[in-house]
């Protein structure tokens, strides 16, 4: 099974070609309020971060990138089935906390959750 942050690494380049076709046209007045992002994922055994920049491009880091604007709590495989498939019906059920610090975050992840299958 791959790491934490591989994980997040492996979705990035699609997160980050999607954040940034929102970024032209009209689209672009909505979405830039709400960039830069910093999410953190904790595990069983782990903690990374994706974090987006005011550009629309997306890393991986290991560890909380701070501030962070979201916390998520989930398991390890939960979390590789949502991101991999995108598909919530395909998620075994299990914990998931989410603590927004911010309220872009808290916006955001809304906006977000049923695209990455959470």
């Amino acid at each position: 099974m791959p790491s934490l942050v591989e994980l997040l690494t492996s979705i990035a380049p699609d997160l980050e070609q999607r954040v940034r076709a929102q970024l032209t046209g009209f689209a672009a007045m909505f979405v830039r309020p709400y960039l830069p992002q910093r999410w953190v994922f904790v595990t069983e055994t782990e903690t990374a971060s994706l974090v987006v920049d005011a550009t629309g491009g997306v890393t991986a880091v290991a560890g909380i990138a701070a501030p962070p604007d979201v916390t998520l709590e989930i398991g390890l495989e939960r979390l590789r089935i949502a991101l991999t498939t995108r598909r919530k019906d395909l998620v075994p059920p299990g914990p998931l906390k989410v603590t927004p610090h911010t309220s872009k975050g808290e916006t955001a992840f809304q906006f977000l959750r049923s695209r990455l299958g959470l």
